[in-house]
């Protein structure tokens, strides 16, 4: 095993070459000893030990969200090019077909992963639109306060609005 940072969390992982896994949790079988024996534990000083025993967790719960989301990209999109669907729409044309998957949707968190897989224009829609655990000031202002306000398996009831485009939110975690 080894210590890494990952350029995305700007966090430290574990990583084993030999077995090809990596992890944020120490791997069970490394004692804190161990640990700090590891190539690139200087990633870890300064950690205090429940965030080295628990690296994906370094927030409590209630500042962390984990959702999915269907992505609406439109003409005035911070980029509008669409790997998807060539089909170029408006704002207030986006904004009318996702109010109307709400409506489709009716709750229904099943129906969302199957729906953005086949419609968002997100890259997240490989995985039903699952966008994974993040903090407040990840991501755009707008769409973190809509996902911190929703209950979990709870969707957005409007359209929400950011730079991306226009989502729909769903609170998995």
């Amino acid at each position: 095993w080894r210590v890494q940072m990952s350029s995305s969390r700007g966090l430290p992982y574990f990583y084993s070459p030999t077995l090809g896994i990596s992890s944020w949790d120490v791997p069970s079988e490394l004692s804190a000893e161990d640990v700090q024996k590891l190539p690139g534990a200087m990633f870890l000083k300064g950690m205090d030990q429940p965030k080295i025993h628990h690296l994906s967790g370094t927030q409590s719960l209630e500042e962390q969200a984990r959702v999915s989301h269907i992505l609406f990209k439109h003409t005035q999109s911070r980029n509008p090019n669409k790997k998807r669907n060539t089909e170029q729409r408006t704002r207030s044309e986006v904004l009318s077909i996702a109010q109307k998957y709400i409506k489709e949707l009716n709750g229904s968190s099943a129906a969302f992963a199957k729906l953005a897989k086949e419609i968002s224009d997100c890259s997240s829609y490989a995985r039903g639109g699952d966008m994974g655990w993040f903090t407040y000031g990840q991501l755009q202002n707008d769409f973190e306060k809509e996902a911190f306000k929703l209950k979990i398996g709870e969707i957005s009831a409007a359209p929400i609005e950011t730079a991306s485009g226009v989502h729909l939110i769903l609170k998995t975690g």
